[in-house]
């Protein structure tokens, strides 16, 4: 890891208590990374875990950063005045395009489904009719009162990382987490003909130590793309199987690459992924962490960020524990150099004055 050598890595991530080998899971990594952190918030108040764990800080670094992310029209932080707004309409004011997104900031994990698309909203007689789902399709919401119904269940529900090896650790972080919400404008579509809809595409990249390693379709789990020697470079692989091994993957793409999406290299839509991913990991100055971003058919330079992972549930197939060995080797060889201290500004309150040589 040459890269981690420079790397000036934030004094929250220096306190992970991991690595005697360099053989280590990347589950165990991420467990030992929110015991580090729950530690940290315990003795010195630092409450660096809501870079991820609280949408409405993350969403706030972003901005303060420069990252380009979907526009952001409102946050709220009591029941009262979500509720007051969603009541007179004041929630929609800023909204110029559809679908908008209802988040809970303080619910980061995808069980909670705590996402609400709302597709449209129209006057009816006297009352508004909204076309509402949430994300991941559990509800499907019509009025204002079913609305509202939803942001009270929702700002009254704790969030637990259900069925996650590193839970008991992470639900000790967001035991006590302030409920809020905010809302989202939509990432840019692209028309599919194939599908004749337009649909949204969305790719995961994993970072270690200021450098993207791979990346992931959000809906499609046949194949990594792999970062090679430049931006523009980017290898379609298979999870697994002889046709990796052998590295026949740099000949054929893997049969269940779709043709569909050969608009991704022709356009050269990497070019914007790799640089936006590790921008927003210099940022943090992190050591490993998941950076989701959208991107749009005819418009490779306009790559967005949507969200991060500090503790990535899935995505990186058979290549999960090379990842994990990634992010520990530098740890072992303390092959890195410390921003701050335990009275530092938190990773989530950062500025681009705060962040370093590697912020651009």
């Amino acid at each position: 890891m040459q890269n981690a050598s420079n790397y000036k890595l934030d004094w929250a991530f220096t306190q992970i208590d991991c690595c005697g080998s360099r053989r280590q899971s990347y589950d165990d990594l991420v467990r030992k990374r929110f015991e580090a952190m729950f530690r940290s918030w315990q003795t010195v108040k630092r409450d660096d875990f809501k870079i991820e764990k609280n949408k409405c800080d993350m969403y706030r670094f972003f901005v303060r950063n420069d990252l380009p992310t979907t526009a952001i029209h409102r946050y709220w932080h009591d029941n009262v005045s979500i509720l007051n707004d969603l009541a007179t309409g004041d929630m929609f004011k800023q909204v110029t395009s559809w679908p908008i997104f209802l988040k809970c900031c303080h619910l980061s994990m995808g069980s909670a489904d705590s996402v609400l698309r709302i597709k449209s909203r129209r006057q009816q007689g006297d009352a508004w009719v909204y076309e509402a789902k949430t994300v991941k399709g559990k509800l499907h919401l019509k009025s204002d009162k079913e609305i509202a119904d939803w942001v009270r269940t929702k700002f009254g529900y704790k969030a637990i990382d259900k069925g996650r090896s590193w839970q008991a650790s992470a639900d000790k972080l967001t035991s006590d987490m302030a409920p809020g919400f905010m809302l989202q404008g939509p990432a840019q579509l692209t028309y599919v003909v194939e599908e004749q809809d337009w649909l949204m595409f969305e790719v995961k990249v994993f970072v270690q130590w200021g450098s993207a390693f791979c990346a992931m379709l959000a809906d499609n789990t046949d194949f990594l793309f792999i970062r090679g020697s430049s931006n523009s470079d980017a290898e379609v692989v298979p999870h697994g199987g002889l046709s990796s091994i052998l590295y026949l993957h740099t000949v054929f793409r893997p049969h269940k690459f779709p043709r569909s999406l050969n608009w991704v290299f022709d356009e050269d839509h990497f070019a914007c992924i790799w640089p936006l991913a590790e921008r927003a990991a210099a940022a943090m100055r992190i050591d490993d962490v998941r950076i989701d971003i959208f991107f749009t058919r005819g418009k490779s330079k306009n790559c967005v960020i949507n969200e991060i992972s500090l503790s990535s549930g899935w995505g990186q197939g058979v290549y999960r524990d090379f990842i994990g060995m990634l992010w520990a080797e530098p740890h072992v060889l303390k092959r890195y150099q410390v921003r701050g201290n335990a009275t530092s500004m938190p990773v989530h309150m950062l500025g681009p004055n705060d962040s370093g040589p590697f912020a651009a």
